[in-house]
């Protein structure tokens, strides 16, 4: 068919909300003598997420620099340490795909963290922003 057709009628085109939730009871929280570790898993739904900055904030801030981000076992962030609600370049720019995904946190050895706030906020300042929050757990024995 090389000719043209006029069509009347509606178009339906969906759109994808996408959602990052924190997945329940997946907060965790350890110690080792070079480092504090929090780790979470967020369950991302409707379509993956293009993740190029992430903001990490605690409170009460103490003495902790955040130093590393690993997600689903690769390290997309890592650098001598950042005060809290730093924003930070994700790199390589990384996907989140739909389901979950488990985020690890690695800090310098400070105060215990446990019962402390965290926020983070997945693409920070655009226009799609995703913030999960929690309350770090207890340490793990």
């Amino acid at each position: 068919f090389t000719g043209s057709t006029n069509i009347t009628g509606y178009l339906n085109i969906p759109v994808v909300t996408t959602l990052i939730n924190l997945v329940e009871d997946s907060p965790a929280y350890s110690s080792t003598v070079t480092e504090n570790i929090v780790t979470f898993n967020i369950d991302v739904q409707g379509a993956e997420v293009i993740l190029g900055k992430m903001q990490v904030s605690w409170s009460p801030d103490d003495s902790e620099n955040l130093n590393t981000i690993k997600i689903v076992g690769t390290v997309v962030y890592s650098n001598d340490g950042v005060a809290s609600g730093t924003v930070v370049n994700i790199v390589p720019t990384t996907d989140l795909p739909t389901g979950i995904s488990t985020i690890n946190l690695y800090f310098n050895v400070g105060e215990d963290m446990s019962g402390k706030t965290l926020e983070v906020i997945f693409n920070p300042n655009s226009e799609e922003y995703y913030p999960v929050g929690f309350t770090i757990p207890a340490p793990l024995p």
